[in-house]
């Protein structure tokens, strides 16, 4: 999964020109208050917490766009292991009806 993670900051940094320190600086900027989110203690250094965090927010935001937009119109291929339109489908539907009916909401289950 890590393998897709790094291609969605891929896609984001070549469709946005930006530079991913920018990223990791940012988060960097909000790492106090992000460990401070999760019980107990975090066994990574700052560096690898940094990465973590901006991989998976990258991952998230890129799935849900896609959701939103089509994978295809990010420059997705329409076989994508991960970030294809049925896949999606799958991993947040059923999910998200499951919580209408009272249930919490569990992404990728």
């Amino acid at each position: 999964m890590e393998r897709h993670k790094w291609r969605s900051l891929h896609k984001i940094v070549n469709r946005t020109n930006h530079d991913a320190k920018a990223y990791l600086n940012c988060v960097k900027e909000l790492e106090k208050k992000a460990r401070a989110c999760y019980e107990g203690i975090i066994a990574l250094s700052s560096e690898e917490f940094v990465e973590m965090m901006v991989l998976d927010g990258c991952f998230i935001l890129e799935f849900f766009r896609g959701v939103a937009e089509g994978f295809i119109n990010l420059g997705y291929s329409q076989n994508d292991p991960v970030f294809n339109s049925y896949i999606a489908q799958q991993s947040y539907e059923k999910p998200v009806s499951n919580s209408r009916r009272g249930k919490r909401i569990v992404f990728g289950t």
